[in-house]
């Protein structure tokens, strides 16, 4: 505070930390409220410290000027029930399903010249015939990037072009996740120009602090990035460290589950502690923003949030391994 106070004695905004819990998978729910209750009616820009280059698998520093979208929703198949002995006797809601899922690979996708395509992954199939019968309910779950052009409208056609293809007869239903707000019901893609002031000052000041050129990408997947940099009306950037392993463990170090404390203790002493999550950028990222060479009073007044989620993410992954 004190070294940004030093170099910008005229600065007349406001600066918001926000540390959020429930990102991503279950909704966003602490962004989503953020922005529900007004907190953040005031801001902007944007300041989103996921791991950009580690993600986009590029040397630090590398800025996202926006990412893709996307919306978790399942299939729903209803089929006729009959004794596994006679199969043809009822109708398998689970191949159905299996049918739909194969067709999903040859999906005609919208492609934006910063994002990219979108895509469709299979995340879940569920089915149960019993001991012996042809199950007469399965359940597809799916999550589905999407670009700027997409929307859950653009999904649905995808979606029912890939029964037609897969020429199933079965009954179905298409169920976006229920969500608490219309507004947290998915992720809506979005860029940011390369020109905005705000981006233009940002970037001059990694050049400053880093003495390298930063590059830009867009980011693949979703984040609370999404809401703010769609609905807030202000600039969202992303921009945060590098590493390697998100969601992920190395292959040699993937402990069987439950990762028990006295698990990796006695029976592997090399991994009593988690392998890290290698990443370097944070501390000069601090120094970014308190660089006097970011013009954070370029359009004064101005307020910006900054919302370091790697760090929460760390923190809920050391109380699940604990």
């Amino acid at each position: 505070a004190a070294r940004f106070a030093a170099a910008h004695k005229t600065f007349a905004g406001k600066i918001k930390l926000a540390l959020v819990s429930d990102e991503e998978g279950p909704y966003g729910l602490g962004t989503n409220a953020l922005i529900e209750d007004g907190y953040l009616s005031d801001v902007d820009f944007s300041i989103i410290t996921e791991p950009s280059a580690g993600f986009d698998g590029k040397p630090f520093p590398d800025v996202c000027l926006g990412a893709r979208g996307g919306y978790g929703l399942e299939i729903r198949f209803y089929g006729k029930s009959a004794h596994a002995a006679n199969p043809g006797k009822g109708h398998s809601a689970l191949l159905d399903a299996a049918k739909v899922a194969q067709a999903l690979e040859q999906v005609d996708y919208v492609e934006d010249p910063h994002l990219g395509k979108g895509t469709c992954c299979v995340v879940g199939i569920n089915a149960d015939g019993g001991a012996c019968s042809v199950p007469d309910f399965a359940v597809l779950r799916l999550f589905w990037h999407i670009v700027v052009g997409e929307s859950p409208d653009t999904i649905v056609r995808e979606i029912e072009k890939a029964v037609q293809r897969a020429g199933i007869t079965g009954r179905y239903e298409i169920c976006f996740r229920e969500a608490p707000s219309e507004g947290s019901r998915g992720f809506m893609p979005y860029t940011v120009p390369q020109d905005d002031p705000m981006t233009v000052s940002l970037l001059e000041s990694i050049r400053k602090v880093t003495g390298k050129e930063p590059t830009i990408s867009y980011f693949a997947s979703i984040g609370d990035f999404n809401y703010l940099g769609t609905r807030l009306g202000a600039p969202a950037i992303i921009f945060g460290a590098d590493g390697e392993n998100y969601h992920s463990w190395t292959p040699s170090t993937r402990p069987p589950r439950p990762f028990t404390t006295s698990w990796r203790k006695h029976c592997c002493p090399e991994q009593a502690k988690p392998p890290p999550a290698r990443s370097r950028g944070w501390s000069v990222f601090q120094k970014v923003i308190s660089s006097p060479h970011f013009s954070w009073c370029s359009l004064s007044p101005r307020t910006v949030s900054i919302m370091p989620q790697a760090l929460s993410r760390v923190q809920r992954r050391r109380r699940r391994t604990a």
